[in-house]
């Protein structure tokens, strides 16, 4: 919960910037706070999901985890 309340802040500041980038700055942010890579992905790709990503296009831009 904590980890998806940082993305959701962050998230206003990435919009623009394209996909790949987004991920990386998003789930970087949360390694810095001591999350694991594998909880950070889930939550970044849930988050852009939610705000309306499709999910087969994050695929291609997400590490295998």
């Amino acid at each position: 919960e904590t980890a998806r309340a940082l993305v959701d802040r962050k998230l206003r500041s990435t919009r623009g910037l394209d996909r790949e980038k987004r991920i990386r700055r998003l789930a970087g942010m949360l390694a810095r706070k001591g999350y694991g890579e594998g909880l950070a992905l889930r939550v970044v790709r849930q988050a852009l999901e939610d705000e309306g990503e499709d999910p087969e296009e994050l695929e291609q831009h997400l590490p295998d985890h």
